[in-house]
């Protein structure tokens, strides 16, 4: 080991030093609570193979979860190594590991292009409004977060199965599985699967599943990929799915050096896949060879109070690997709990709070009492589920406190949508995006010629666009002007998007199909929403990591479909954070509110199951380890189906470090007999 390595080694807790250096061949597990390191880890491990002449840097492949976890552990990468050319360890999520590897020409043995397309929000839109169609739905039988959630558990349980019938181009297999379904579920989910293989479209689910069979049915692949990476790394291992966890078991099968990086209390995924068991009984998943287990319990992150009640609500779980969190810190601020009248009344009290809080802070940095100032950047709200968000951004609206939720807004924005729909269109010629557009502007396709393209497509066994190209030459309804520069336009579009950067094509879009002036029309604003989305994309480079995407357009919408950090930016801008406490895994804020601690809701009505409570109760103990310096819990007294405050909440009644208000709010001194929250709390 050279000297400059040492001592950047030397510079971290011997627990972590060894997390970074120990057993570098065979099996590691780190069981790292929150805020202890882990991403630290990854990076000086990764670098310790590479200096010491254990691996080249692209032997070494290290996965996660997350387009921030990945870019951290990119970031910090140049740190330590310095911009050294030979150091390039394959950094990636899962899906972006999946997608790079079939994109590569491997796709043919499953009957689909290498340039197949990845589903967004807009495929899914799309096939949610077909499926209630096709198959009679309402509203309220079709809940599509439900309804994926069943498509994603089914792939998940049956991939082999699924991803075979996928390879059948022209969908019977699928269909014929749909004319014998017996449940609703059953038939929404090959209806599913038949848009999918009728439009060359995968969604993130697929990208794994199909890597796995690949791996498991191509001897040449799964060798090429085994003898690539001797040295594998996965972070957040608490939350992988028996998909990933297979793909990357067989890419380490030949070398047999594992290291694998999470938190059993943080396992909040087992609704997509995720089981605690493949971290706390590793060892029965590699029979054959001796694990070594690290435990790292020094939190970096929160002060010892917010550590306090973290422990006080994780330790009531059975079923976890036991450990404390302990920090060097001071205690700092206490806890502080508080009850209000409903969730309005709530929301106000939590946006008060926040102006305050930054106009006192201000002023104190401002004088020199405390060393830097408040940000609303620094504050996030974080909720059970997303149904409260609306409330608090409806009363942040009203007291002015900029906020944001974690998505990017200018995707949900019809007239972004539909201008992506037109470059995937231009791409694909896909039925999904056709239906999007051709009335987009208006081009006289009302509902009776849409039934004819339909009806023509489903005759012929072509698509919707074959189907008005042919019917522009032999139906005289189809003979317009406005079909007829429809073609000239799109057909022109094809032939040159190669060579041409999205953009350059954006902008020819809005201008040659007149959806520009028509989207202007619809709404003024719609304007400024364009210009915004297209100084984003002007902003995107061009820096092609797959070499089987050799064009643009192609890189920019793998792009968009799996890192839109990318094209966007990360979420850096001064706004309060409103997020559920599933999104806000991984981040870390110096102020936190948890809203809406209320029985039923937070843990919620559904978990029934002793696992389910405990990762109810998991899910809580991530909420309080975001929170760097200041953590408040807040729960509301009145609800139609909740009552009370959380169990969470009583949990905390005897912990020091909690300070619960008296009385909540004056306005509920005529509803509540005059009593403290921990008279309320059961």
């Amino acid at each position: 080991m050279n000297g400059k390595l040492q001592a950047r080694l030397m510079k971290y807790a011997p627990e972590m030093r060894e997390a970074m250096t120990a057993y570098t061949e065979g099996i590691v597990r780190v069981i790292a609570g929150a805020g202890t390191g882990k991403t630290t880890v990854l990076q000086n491990r990764m670098i310790y193979l590479y200096e010491t002449g254990k691996a080249k840097g692209s032997e070494i492949l290290c996965v996660s979860f997350t387009n921030k976890a990945v870019q951290e552990i990119k970031d910090r990468i140049p740190r330590g190594i310095g911009n050294h050319p030979l150091y390039n360890p394959f950094v990636a999520t899962f899906h972006s590991f999946s997608a790079y590897y079939l994109h590569r020409g491997n796709m043919a043995s499953f009957n689909f292009p290498d340039d197949f397309n990845i589903a967004g929000d807009i495929e899914h839109e799309a096939i949610s409004e077909i499926i209630a169609k096709d198959l009679n739905l309402s509203e309220k039988e079709l809940s599509w977060t439900e309804l994926m959630l069943m498509i994603e558990k089914r792939k998940i349980q049956n991939y082999r199965e699924y991803v075979l019938l996928l390879k059948d181009s022209s969908g019977k297999q699928i269909l014929e599985k749909q004319a014998q379904a017996t449940t609703l579920e059953e038939a929404v989910f090959y209806r599913y699967l038949f848009l999918q293989r009728k439009n060359n479209l995968l969604d993130f689910s697929d990208l794994l599943c199909f890597l796995l069979v690949l791996l498991e049915d191509d001897l040449i692949f799964r060798e090429e990929l085994q003898e690539q990476y001797q040295y594998i790394l996965v972070d957040e291992f608490q939350d992988i799915s028996p998909i990933e966890f297979a793909i990357m078991r067989i890419v380490a099968e030949k070398h047999g050096n594992f290291f694998c990086v999470g938190d059993p209390d943080q396992c909040i995924y087992s609704f997509r896949g995720s089981n605690i068991q493949f971290l706390t009984q590793l060892e029965t998943y590699f029979p054959n060879h001796q694990v070594h287990t690290i435990v790292l319990t020094e939190n970096h992150r929160s002060s010892g109070n917010i550590l306090t009640v973290g422990n006080t609500i994780i330790e009531k779980n059975k079923n976890r690997y036991p450990k404390r969190l302990f920090t060097k810190k001071s205690n700092g601020l206490l806890v502080f709990a508080t009850l209000q009248k409903n969730h309005p009344d709530e929301a106000r009290w939590i946006a008060n709070e926040i102006c305050q809080r930054i106009t006192i802070l201000n002023a104190q940095s401002k004088f020199g009492r405390t060393r830097k100032a408040e940000r609303y950047g620094n504050i996030a709200v974080l909720v059970r589920n997303t149904w409260l968000i609306q409330q608090l951004k409806s009363t942040f609206s009203e007291f002015k406190i900029p906020y944001s939720d974690g998505t990017f807004p200018l995707l949900q924005r019809k007239c972004v949508k539909d201008l992506i729909a037109y470059l995937k269109f231009i791409v694909f010629h896909d039925d999904l995006s056709f239906k999007r557009i051709i009335n987009t502007p208006p081009r006289r396709i009302g509902f009776s010629r849409w039934g004819k393209i339909a009806q023509t497509a489903h005759f012929r066994g072509i698509r919707y666009y074959e189907a008005l190209n042919y019917l522009s030459k032999t139906d005289t309804d189809f003979q317009t002007p406005e079909v007829k520069e429809y073609f000239e336009v799109t057909d022109d579009l094809y032939r040159n998007f190669k060579e041409q950067y999205p953009a350059f094509l954006f902008r020819e879009i809005l201008d040659r199909t007149g959806y520009g002036e028509y989207a202007e029309r619809e709404d003024p604003q719609n304007r400024m929403y364009l210009e915004c989305f297209l100084k984003s994309v002007e902003k995107w480079r061009y820096a092609p990591v797959n070499p089987a995407l050799t064009f643009p357009v192609a890189e920019f919408l793998n792009d968009l479909a799996l890192k839109p950090e990318k094209i966007f930016g990360e979420h850096k801008e001064d706004t309060v954070k409103l997020l559920t406490v599933h999104r806000s895994k991984g981040l870390e804020f110096e102020t936190v509110y948890v809203a809406g601690l209320n029985q039923n809701i937070f843990p919620s009505s559904k978990a029934v199951t002793l696992d389910e409570k405990e990762e109810e109760r998991r899910l809580m103990y991530v909420a309080c380890t975001r929170a760097k310096s200041a953590l408040i819990l807040s729960a509301f007294f009145k609800g139609t189906d909740f009552y009370g405050p959380s169990e969470y909440l009583s949990d905390l009644k005897t912990c020091p470090a909690v300070v619960f208000s008296n009385l909540f709010n004056d306005s509920i001194t005529e509803q509540v007999e005059e009593r403290e929250f921990k008279d309320i709390v059961n």
